[in-house]
């Protein structure tokens, strides 16, 4: 991993694992902190992954609370210079009432489909755009994200003094180099 690292230019690696942590992988990512960090490389890791010497991960895709206070939280637990932005394009539609706070994730021709003559509203909590449909009878809300989002996250961030962030490009490409999201 650290070799990849070298010879493709990149700044590191994201573990990208879902909670909860699992001790095999905790382990890999223990060995591989510090190997990344003598190569001048950084390892970013989830919160759920406490890893000495990483660069702890937030998700920016929240269904709930807002987007300052959740990294307002994380700059006073961390430090912004241990943080760095998962910066996730959300697209996904909850049915109401959903008390769990998960929806079911949509593709983008999935959400192209249902926002087709919807009137689209902007949350300033949540820096994510949101819409509200029935079907069958029941009412949906569906949230999701565009470039401006996203560069409004990033600028959420950036003011906490967060700045870095890693994103996945098959999500972000059409924003990508307005975003200034590079290897």
């Amino acid at each position: 991993i650290a070799r990849a690292c070298l010879r493709r230019g990149y700044a590191g690696a994201a573990a990208d694992f879902d909670p909860p942590a699992q001790p095999d992988r905790l382990a890999l990512l223990e060995a591989l902190s510090p190997l990344l960090a003598s190569c001048g490389r950084t390892l970013y890791a989830p919160e759920h992954y406490p890893v000495a010497g990483a660069t702890i991960l937030l998700c920016t895709a929240l269904s709930g609370g807002t987007l300052e206070g959740r990294l307002t939280q994380a700059v006073d637990q961390y430090g912004a210079e241990h943080l760095a932005l998962d910066l996730q394009r959300l697209a996904m539609d909850f049915p109401l009432p959903c008390p769990g706070g998960q929806g079911t994730p949509l593709t983008l021709p999935q959400l192209e489909a249902l926002a087709a003559g919807r009137p689209t509203f902007y949350s300033d909590a949540l820096c994510a755009r949101y819409f509200t449909l029935t079907r069958q009878g029941q009412t949906h809300f569906v949230l999701f994200d565009d470039r401006d989002t996203l560069r409004k996250k990033l600028e959420v961030a950036q003011e906490l003094g967060i700045t870095s962030a890693v994103a996945a490009l098959p999500e972000v490409l059409d924003a990508a180099g307005e975003l200034g999201i590079r290897n």
